[in-house]
């Protein structure tokens, strides 16, 4: 029986349906899955669930400067693995043995699962990025995120018949299935509660669900929703979510009373809220948020940004959402043309439910067993 390791800084919470069924496949194709991780750092916006893999090691991060690290026992732990997939991780210090085959022993392969290079750095050209460029090469193998990924890899002369394109993806079921229970009813008294009003007909509330920080670009969301609202009255907003800029958004919605700020909401505790939406905005980065925007049939509205995660590829503009041009004039005008025209944003509405189910973890997982067989096969 050949070996996989995957070597992860964390063990997620949202990467645990992932790897279990991962590790059904494999282990249907006589392959083992071990996966070794560490404990997140304080202030970390994840939830670490390595005890829920029987397959699972913790390991210890030995936090060096700033987010440098080393994780204790990764390097032995990878000798006896036929193939061992870690993140491409500038920080990442114990990356660098394997990268240099130290103790390598063929027929042994190594990957990168990543994005290719850092896709929310201002400059490409940095001196971090020509690092992270020089060691892309290194590996037999390339797990890309998502097609924006493998057009990075293969531009930079990366073999394509070394890349396997996961999409990489979240669990979205139980958010699909917690909004349709909801009932018209409780969707009313929800609004009413928020608003103090009845709730209208039609779909005019938009919804933000996110990490409150810089490069989600809150004061130009702040600019364009105040835009649409003096356009279109009956506009309302409703932000969940927490961090570092979370007095900024409380501030706000104070003064507007047409924006409601409802604080941090994890798992299925965000429907009922998300639920009341019609569209999803968020103008800055955008990153795994889009697949929970699609699940809940909500299109996707950002802007044209240098910033973005690699799941901006599955936006496809005037099909499951919008791509405007960086202004709050342009972002605001392109959301109130898609909410005045009702058989327009139904039908991106179907879209974005559509795209939900094409890009979800069982298909991840199919997408990674594919292509960890084509690797130890080569």
């Amino acid at each position: 029986m050949k070996t996989v390791l995957f070597i992860q800084r964390v063990a997620a919470d949202y990467r645990t349906g992932f790897f279990l069924k991962l590790h059904d496949l494999l282990q249907a194709s006589d392959i083992q899955l071990r996966v070794i991780a560490g404990l997140p750092w304080p202030g970390d916006a994840v939830q670490d669930e390595l005890d829920q893999l029987p397959f699972g090691t913790r390991m210890q991060n030995v936090r060096l400067i700033k987010n440098v690290y080393w994780q204790r026992g990764a390097v032995s732990a990878s000798r006896n693995s036929d193939l061992v997939v870690f993140e491409q991780a500038n920080s990442a210090l114990h990356n660098y043995p394997l990268l240099l085959r130290w103790g390598h022993q063929p027929p042994q392969r190594i990957a990168f699962w990543g994005h290719g290079r850092n896709l929310t750095l201002g400059h490409r050209n940095s001196i971090r990025e020509h690092w992270k460029k020089k060691w892309l090469h290194r590996v037999d193998w390339w797990f890309a995120y998502t097609q924006l990924t493998h057009d990075i890899l293969a531009s930079q002369g990366f073999p394509e018949t070394r890349i396997s394109v996961v999409n990489n993806a979240i669990d979205t079921s139980l958010l699909r299935e917690q909004e349709s229970r909801m009932a018209t009813a409780d969707k009313d008294s929800l609004y009413t509660e928020l608003f103090k009003e009845q709730r209208p007909s039609g779909h005019l509330v938009g919804v933000f669900c996110g990490r409150l920080t810089a490069m989600k670009w809150l004061p130009f969301l702040f600019e364009s929703i105040q835009g649409i609202q003096s356009e279109q009255p009956a506009f309302r907003m409703i932000i969940v979510g927490d961090g570092p800029e979370r007095e900024l958004v409380e501030k706000f919605c104070q003064s507007h009373s047409w924006c409601v700020y409802v604080g941090a909401k994890r798992g299925i505790e965000r429907v009922p809220y998300l639920a009341l939406g019609g569209v999803w905005l968020n103008p800055g980065l955008t990153g795994l948020s889009i697949l929970d925007a699609f699940a809940l049939g909500l299109p996707y509205v950002t802007t044209h940004s240098r910033g973005h995660g690699p799941e901006i590829a599955y936006l496809r503009p005037d099909h499951n959402g919008l791509l405007t041009k960086p202004t709050p004039s342009d972002y605001a005008h392109a959301i109130l043309d898609l909410l005045g025209d009702e058989r327009r944003l139904r039908t991106m509405q179907a879209n974005a439910r559509q795209a939900a189910s094409s890009y979800s973890i069982e298909q991840m997982a199919e997408r990674f067993h594919h292509g960890i067989c084509s690797a130890l096969a080569t």
